[in-house]
């Protein structure tokens, strides 16, 4: 339920908000679940989502980063929950300047994607934007 009312608060721009509901929901489901559970992962995600709207990339970095552990654990290399999750970290490296590291989060994310979806599929279309 927190993790749902920290996506609720983002979607409103009330980013703050949502990060304390995120960090609620992760410490929540960490002692209940798991540290290496993949609604961990996806809360993770979440706060990297959060982290990048405010422009605290460092930490949206962190956050990204910690999720694509969890969600490998847990879904392996080709899930496209784990595509989205490199995207999102070559987004952010492309935002700090890190070009070359951003383009090699989003050649692996496009290759996930690839092999789940095909390559007519509208996600490959969003990979090849970037």
């Amino acid at each position: 339920m927190l993790n749902s009312l920290g996506i609720s608060h983002a979607k409103r721009r009330s980013y703050k908000k949502a990060m304390k509901c995120f960090t609620d929901s992760l410490k929540v489901r960490k002692t209940v679940l798991g540290p290496h559970h993949e609604e961990c992962g996806e809360t993770l995600h979440n706060m990297g989502n959060c982290a990048a709207k405010q422009f605290d990339l460092d930490k949206a970095a962190e956050c990204y980063e910690k999720s694509l552990i969890i969600k490998r654990l847990a879904f392996g290399n080709k899930s496209l929950s784990t595509a989205k999750t490199l995207h999102n970290i070559g987004v952010v490296n492309e935002d700090l300047g890190l070009l070359d590291d951003s383009l090699n989060y989003y050649k692996d994310a496009l290759a996930v994607r690839t092999i789940l979806l095909g390559k007519r599929h509208i996600d490959i279309a969003f990979s090849l934007h970037r």
